[in-house]
């Protein structure tokens, strides 16, 4: 039996940014992670949810909403944000990422290009 063996090295650069009020229209960091690619002219944002954050703050869809509308050009929302249950269920079910990918797919070049080294 022959074998080929080799070490790949794969390098990730990861930043974290700590924030209050992401989706406070006053608050400009989201904005400025999406529009900071300058090859990109429009960004468009598919946003998934956990049910329990809903449930525990009622007023977050309504910011999301706000905080998109209130974007310029070139940031926009897709559609309303998904809202998937969250917890082991989901973790363990494979329908939710298919449902994801639906959404991607029906909105077209959605993709992680735009937040690579910025997540």
């Amino acid at each position: 039996m022959s074998v080929i063996e080799r070490n790949i090295k794969v390098e990730y650069r990861l930043q974290v940014f700590f924030t209050e009020g992401v989706f406070n229209p006053a608050n400009g960091l989201l904005k400025d992670l999406l529009c900071s690619d300058p090859d990109r002219e429009s960004h468009k944002v598919l946003i998934v949810l956990d049910e329990a954050l809903v449930r525990m703050s009622s007023s977050v869809l309504k910011s999301i909403q706000d905080y998109f509308e209130s974007c310029s050009e070139g940031v926009a929302l897709v559609c309303a944000p998904m809202l998937i249950e969250g917890g082991e269920d989901s973790k363990n079910n494979f329908h939710y990422v298919t449902e994801i990918q639906k959404k991607i797919e029906q909105h077209g070049k959605i993709g992680r290009a735009s937040c690579r080294e910025r997540v």
